[in-house]
């Protein structure tokens, strides 16, 4: 009768063991899940973020010139920070946090932006668009020394 007991308990520990080993291969896939989604994410900006930002600078080099005629290109203008606002959103996926925060602030300054806006307000939203596309430049420098 007493070798019965033990047997029980024997089984009962088991059970247990199994099962904290088994909530502890969940912890440990879930961290190894995340880091690779880390890993995934910096090497995709890695390849992705300095072709990006040519697109922009090709795109501003146009905005640039279309803002030096204003009236006479103000559709032009327009058209050309259209695309310039999906490459950022392109981009922002691939930047760290506080970049990305950067980004969507522009894009949510853009939606101010009307084809009936003056050329002030057209230039500070450009000057802004040069103040984030020299941020994006540094933190790719800054992603060349990391890791």
């Amino acid at each position: 009768m007493e070798g019965a007991y033990s047997i029980d308990r024997a089984v009962h520990w088991l059970g247990v063991v199994g099962s904290v080993a088994s909530l502890v291969g969940l912890l440990i896939s879930g961290l190894v899940w995340r880091d690779v989604r880390r890993i995934r994410a910096f090497f995709l900006a890695r390849a992705r973020v300095p072709e990006l930002i040519r697109a922009i600078q090709m795109h501003m080099a146009k905005l640039e010139r279309c803002l030096e005629a204003y009236e006479r290109s103000r559709t032009d203008f327009h058209s050309e920070m259209a695309r310039t606002r999906g490459t950022l959103a392109n981009l922002a996926p691939k930047l760290p946090r506080h970049a990305k925060k950067e980004v969507h602030a522009f894009l949510n300054a853009l939606h101010v932006l009307s084809r009936g806006a003056s050329k002030e307000e057209v230039r500070r939203v450009f000057d802004r668009l040069v103040g984030l596309l020299a941020s994006v430049t540094q933190l790719e420098k800054d992603m060349k020394w990391s890791r």
